[in-house]
């Protein structure tokens, strides 16, 4: 039986229903079990992100699991910690790879980190999809086995861009940006939006991805007479830089932070220096619409409360496109069967959007979501003055 556009929503429908005779599994012999990697930094500085990836997943999976697998099999992973390094990237890549036993993978987090592990993974030919890899470049390097359920920094950075200039009205922004390819490209997009809108920056900053000390960047913000601070880089950076920020009083420099930021940790991380700052994300928790509501749920269930962020949603989409290509072919199938179905697959109803992907493996007709952090929370922010 071939899975609808609405698959997502009949399957949480179903569950709810208590009903277990769902997809191609109903009425067959019990299948084996198909094994698959997920792979982010699960300790270090961006362990939140890499949780909420395993959370994400763990959630389709169940839903999976529990109505009767996919062609009679069921799933289950392991769990790699690249910590967020090159290096470990390269070594978990290894390991994912030398395992006959795992079909496919979602991850890397860091888009560096799938850069350095892409050519692993496509020596074996090893489909890996990606929640969170931004870096415009990354579907560019031409491997047919690597797709992405975000969007793409080219798509991001530019509407945040014009939210700063149009909707908020900062005419001198500072540009700050980390060393690693993810904060690289999309500083390279600010710059080109900018250009377009007849602005150069206040400033062109750089730290370590790491973050660490902010004062030389602090000083600069300030000397530039910057009246916004594009913030391009991960949640810990941020949550460093806002503190320090908040230290020194450079408080008239409104900050926007990139997507990444989006995690409740930074929330925990940063308290009260927080407030104020604006951030943007493709995935909006508060939406309605059924199957983000129904994964929000989900998710706050599963991890004691905590709202979910883009990272989460869409590495619950990237399991179910592996659903979806799955349902389409035979219950034994080859690594390029899995890889050639998710290139045709139908567009299907996701927690963070429609999912379907190009010939380059991106997802497309993405729209943004803004938020200001009030009271500890983001809260939506609807803009007034953009077209």
């Amino acid at each position: 039986m071939k899975l609808s556009k609405n698959f997502g929503r009949s399957l949480a429908l179903l569950l709810s229903a208590a009903c277990i005779c769902a997809f191609s599994a109903c009425g067959k012999k019990e299948g084996g079990v198909i094994k698959f990697a997920s792979v982010a930094p699960m300790t270090g500085g961006s362990a939140a992100s890499g949780r909420q990836q395993k959370l994400g997943i763990e959630i389709a999976m169940d839903e999976i699991n529990k109505s009767g697998g996919i062609n009679g099999n069921t799933f289950a992973f392991d769990v790699y910690d690249d910590k967020g390094l090159k290096s470990q990237a390269l070594t978990a890549a290894q390991g994912i790879a030398s395992d006959k036993n795992i079909r496919f993978v979602i991850g890397h987090i860091d888009s560096g980190c799938s850069l350095a592990a892409l050519p692993i993974y496509s020596g074996v030919n090893l489909p890996i999809i990606s929640g969170s890899n931004t870096y415009p470049a990354m579907t560019d390097k031409n491997y047919k086995n690597y797709f992405r359920t975000c969007m793409d920094d080219e798509q991001i950075i530019s509407q945040e861009t014009n939210f700063a200039v149009k909707e908020l009205g900062f005419k001198k922004i500072a540009l700050m940006s980390d060393d690693t390819e993810y904060g690289k490209g999309g500083r390279d997009v600010a710059l080109k939006e900018l250009h377009k809108l007849g602005l150069t920056p206040a400033a062109d900053l750089s730290f370590s991805g790491k973050g660490g000390d902010f004062s030389g960047q602090i000083k600069a913000v300030k000397n530039a007479g910057a009246d916004c601070v594009l913030f391009i880089g991960g949640y810990a950076a941020a949550s460093g830089f806002l503190r320090q920020r908040a230290g020194t009083g450079l408080l008239s420099a409104a900050v926007l932070s990139s997507s990444s930021c989006m995690n409740t940790e930074l929330l925990k991380e940063a308290g009260k220096a927080a407030e104020g700052m604006f951030t943007v994300s493709p995935f909006d928790p508060s939406s309605p619409d059924y199957m983000t509501s129904s994964f929000v749920a989900k998710y706050r269930g599963k991890s004691g409360g905590e709202t979910p962020g883009e990272l989460a949603a869409n590495s619950y989409d990237a399991f179910m496109a592996y659903a979806h290509a799955l349902e389409t072919i035979r219950s034994e199938f080859s690594q390029q069967q899995l890889i050639e179905a998710l290139h045709k697959m139908d567009v299907f109803e996701g927690a963070s959007g429609n999912i379907k992907f190009d010939e380059k493996g991106d997802v497309q007709d993405r729209t943004l979501s803004y938020f200001v952090v009030k009271d500890g929370k983001f809260a939506k922010y609807t803009p007034t003055k953009l077209g």
